[in-house]
């Protein structure tokens, strides 16, 4: 026990510290823009921010299909809107809290608990899980080598960038795999066998994915930001990453600020454009951490 609140305790610091060097480290980028033109900028969106807002619900609707198909595969039904709302409530978790995945999926397999037994709620949430890894790796390979693509067409000058492109990508397969070998003994037997089904979740949570990268498009297009689908593909790929590496960071707060700005800066294209374009997205990620967290309170009332 005491082990355990120590280990919390030092999490805790990790994380405050984590906050304090992100919160320095976007400061630092404040101070570097020109402030003015990144509010003009961000002022670009006007009502368009709606149409973000709105784009996010086919993802978690998609989400939420995507785990109907695991409990399907287990035996259990659970209506399509229970899911899409504990979806909301745990992806709200995970993002408000220093616990990340942890503290969110904890909380599903909790409040499914109502609808099934504990070992189904827990294996299914364990899937889901993984394939949402799974699919994210996905993703920041094919914006890793986009990015190695991109960089070889901008200059054979940039010779360097591409070498850093290829070990990112080689990076990554090599997590990836570790990621695999160090899973596969902690999912149950029977979850094993749902090889075609778990594909099935892999190809759905990919397509919930995809409406981030439409996410990242959709705003630099409203905010007159020169922004391919491709360098969407790869800025995604790049929040992934980022969210990875930097998870003792909460809400890696200057940190996907510094990447969106740095690739910005790596295009020759208005820095302002790269930091209203993070603050679009960190805006769009608060509204439904309030959704799911009002949609939490009223689960709540109607359970007691």
């Amino acid at each position: 026990m005491e082990k355990r609140i120590q280990k919390n305790l030092v999490r805790l610091w990790v994380n405050i510290l984590g906050l304090v060097a992100g919160l320095v480290c976007l400061g630092l980028l404040l101070a570097k823009l020109d402030l003015g033109l990144t509010l003009k900028t961000l002022g670009q969106i006007r009502w368009g921010i709606l149409l973000v807002f709105a784009l996010t619900l086919p993802k978690f609707w998609i989400y939420a299909c995507s785990w109907r198909l695991i409990l399907t595969q287990l035996g259990e039904s659970v209506s399509t809107g229970t899911l899409f709302r504990l979806k909301l409530i745990g992806e709200a978790i995970n993002e408000a809290t220093p616990l990340n995945f942890l503290g969110g999926d904890t909380l599903r397999v909790g409040l499914l608990k109502s609808h099934l037994s504990l070992k189904t709620g827990v294996q299914s949430v364990v899937v889901d899980r993984i394939s949402h890894m799974v699919s994210g790796a996905i993703i920041m390979l094919i914006g890793g080598l986009l990015f190695v693509a991109h960089a070889r067409a901008l200059s054979w000058s940039t010779w360097g960038i591409t070498a850093k492109g290829v070990l990112c990508v080689v990076v990554l397969l090599v997590i990836g795999s570790f990621s695999v070998k160090w899973l596969r003994p902690k999912i149950p037997p029977e979850v094993r066998q749902m090889k075609g089904t778990f594909l099935q979740t892999v190809m759905l949570t990919l397509l919930g994915r995809s409406f981030s990268i439409l996410e990242i498009y959709l705003i630099a297009w409203l905010i007159h930001a020169s922004v391919s689908f491709s360098d969407a593909v790869i800025l995604n790929g790049l929040s992934l990453g980022l969210g990875t590496l930097f998870a003792f960071v909460p809400g890696t707060v200057g940190i996907l600020e510094g990447g969106f700005v740095g690739y910005f800066s790596w295009l020759g294209r208005s820095l302002e454009g790269g930091m209203a374009l993070s603050f679009i997205r960190r805006l769009n990620g608060i509204f439904w951490i309030l959704v799911g967290l009002l949609t939490l309170l009223a689960t709540r009332a109607e359970e007691s």
